[in-house]
């Protein structure tokens, strides 16, 4: 219990420093941010219930656009 606990902490934690790394990549022009931010929401993807409903929805709007050909 105390093990799945710290390794949740330490998730979150490495997943927010990954987003801010991103943010500050897409500010400045020396990194590309998207390469920060897609491995920390995906992190987030496992803890946070809320970022998965996010994710799901967002894919399940991407795939009926494909499906039915609109821009």
């Amino acid at each position: 219990m105390v093990k799945r606990t710290i390794l949740m902490i330490a998730r979150i934690t490495l997943a927010g420093i990954l987003i801010i790394l991103g943010v500050v990549g897409l500010i400045a022009p020396i990194m590309p941010g998207w390469i920060f931010i897609v491995p920390g929401v995906g992190l987030l993807y496992r803890e946070i219930a809320f970022v998965s409903r996010a994710i799901k929805r967002r894919i399940g709007i991407m795939f009926r656009r494909v499906q039915s050909n609109e821009p």
